[in-house]
C-alpha cells in the first residue's frame, strides 16, 4: 500500500508541475501576442513574425486566439507586409480552417450571446477570407479571389442582432 500512496503522490506532483508549466507557457504565448499587436500598428513586421512563431509553439490549442485563427491572421498580415505571399497565405488559410472549426467549438457554442456565431463570422472570419482573397487577386488567381470574396460577403451579410434578423424576416418593415 506504501508504494501505491507515493506511486499516486509522485503522479499528483507530476499533474500539478505540468499544469504549472503549461500556464506559464499560456501566459508567456498571450503576452507574445498582445506585444505582436502592438508591433503590428508599430509597423514591426518582422518582431511581430518572430514573436507569434515563438507564441504558436508555446500555446498550442490552449487559448481562444490561438483556437479561432486571430494569431494566424494576425502574422499573416504581417507576412503580406513584408511581401511574403506564400507565407501569407499559408497563415490566411490557417486561420480560415481554425475560424470554421472555431464556429463548432463549445467556448463560441457555450457563449449565451445572442448571435455570438453570426458576430464571429462577420467580424472576424470574414476579414480572414477577405485577406486572403487579396493575396490571391496580387497573384493573378482570380477564380480563388472570388470564391473567397464570395463567402466573405456571404458572411457579412449576416445579421447580428434581433433587429436585423426581423427586418430578414419581414421584407419591408422598417426599424
Amino acid at each position: 500500500m506504501m508504494h501505491r500512496v507515493t506511486f499516486t503522490g509522485c503522479a499528483l506532483l507530476l499533474v500539478v508541475l505540468l499544469a504549472s508549466c503549461a500556464s506559464k507557457s499560456e501566459k508567456k504565448a498571450s503576452t507574445l501576442y498582445k506585444s505582436a499587436q502592438t508591433d503590428f500598428a508599430n509597423m514591426k513586421y518582422e518582431k511581430v513574425v518572430s514573436d507569434l512563431t515563438e507564441a504558436l509553439s508555446l500555446a498550442g490549442d490552449h487559448l481562444v486566439s490561438f483556437t479561432d485563427g486571430s494569431v494566424h491572421f494576425l502574422r499573416g498580415q504581417a507576412n503580406d507586409a513584408l511581401g511574403r505571399h506564400d507565407a501569407a497565405l499559408a497563415d490566411y488559410t490557417e486561420a480560415i480552417n481554425r475560424g470554421n472549426n472555431h464556429l463548432t467549438s463549445w467556448v463560441l457554442n457555450s457563449d449565451p450571446k445572442p448571435y455570438a456565431k453570426n458576430k464571429f463570422m462577420r467580424n472576424q472570419l470574414s476579414r480572414y477570407y477577405e485577406a486572403r482573397a487579396k493575396v490571391y487577386r496580387s497573384q493573378n488567381r482570380e477564380t480563388l479571389a472570388e470564391e473567397d470574396l464570395s463567402v466573405m460577403k456571404r458572411m457579412e451579410n449576416l445579421p447580428i442582432t434581433t433587429k436585423e434578423r426581423m427586418r430578414e424576416l419581414l421584407p419591408g418593415k422598417s426599424q
